[in-house]
């Protein structure tokens, strides 16, 4: 892989970490990447991971520092990493289906920290910028629980996870740091763009609305 392929990851990176201490979704923008970087589907999520684990961690630290992190969220975050074993499950599907999957995949990476949010806010009685470290907290714990285990698989290419983890762990600082101060001011309208971009992305993709399949089978 080229510098200048790991050089434009590395930016990516940053732009994904900085979207994802605020609103989650950061892999809209690195799965993509890691796929035009000529990745194959499973090399490309568990590559991403990587740069997850950086990512968030970044973030769960600014926050923690902050003193947004509370003892009481901990639990959620061993949760999400037990739940990661999921992981083990991913080398073993046919590769056709992994490529159907990914707007799939994207849209459970843009939904999942916001599902984390609402649970902290709605459950745990915290407000938005609490609840959105301890997403990020359970997020880091999902991301370091699946990278153990795609470690231990050999489908992580280091040079480009660490190139996306580089730009994400400073991404995701100035993110962080963004929302410490601007709260929900800025975190609310970030969301909703990022859940835009969700929906669109899963329109074009094969079969969705956009998609010239759907204008087939529709007549359109």
């Amino acid at each position: 892989m080229s510098h200048l392929v790991l050089a434009l990851l590395a930016m990516v990176g940053f732009g994904a970490g900085f979207v994802d201490a605020i609103a989650g979704g950061g892999g809209l923008l690195t799965l993509p990447s890691l796929a035009l970087a000529g990745l194959d589907p499973v090399a490309s999520v568990a590559t991403n991971k990587l740069a997850s684990t950086f990512g968030s961690g970044s973030t769960t630290l600014a926050f923690w520092r902050a003193g947004k992190v509370e003892t009481a969220m901990a639990p959620s975050a061993v949760a999400a990493g037990i739940g990661a074993l999921g992981a083990l499950a991913l080398p073993w599907a046919p590769r056709a289906l992994l490529v159907q999957a990914l707007p799939v995949v994207l849209l459970a990476v843009a939904l999942t920290g916001s599902f984390y949010m609402i649970g902290f806010v709605v459950l745990g009685g915290f407000g938005l910028t609490r609840a959105m470290a301890g997403a990020r907290f359970a997020n880091f714990g999902s991301n370091f629980g699946a990278l153990l285990i795609y470690a231990m698989s050999g489908h992580i290419l280091v040079p480009a996870g660490l190139a996306l983890g580089a730009g994400a762990f400073l991404g995701a600082r100035l993110g962080a740091h963004s929302a410490l101060r601007e709260g929900a001011r800025l975190v609310r309208p970030l969301i909703v763009v990022v859940c835009c971009a969700m929906a669109l992305k899963l329109m074009a993709a094969p079969g969705g609305l956009l998609s010239s399949e759907w204008k087939f089978f529709t007549g359109g």
